[in-house]
């Protein structure tokens, strides 16, 4: 698994916290397949599980491209809220 990555990021959290995949999984709120999927870098967190995965890790592993548009899609998704959702909410 190449370092830095999401996946290399959620599969030493796991392993620092003494858990499976299937604890882990739960504590998101997925499948185990899904989380293993996103532990081998083959698919990523939707914005419906960023909350949770963030939560998990401790910490948001994305980065923003600095500008105020960047800085806002990345607060929008980490809280879950999708581009339709926070029109509504607004």
């Amino acid at each position: 698994m190449p370092e830095g990555t999401l996946g290399d990021r959620l599969r030493q959290r796991r392993w620092n916290r003494g858990l499976e995949q299937r604890d882990a999984a739960a504590e998101i709120g997925v499948s185990v397949a899904t989380y293993r999927n996103w532990e081998v870098n083959r698919f990523i967190p939707t914005v419906k599980h960023l909350p949770a995965t963030i939560a998990f890790l401790g910490y948001d592993w994305r980065e923003s491209d600095g500008t105020p548009g960047g800085r806002l899609r990345l607060a929008r998704a980490a809280r879950g809220l999708t581009i339709r959702r926070l029109s509504e909410d607004l």
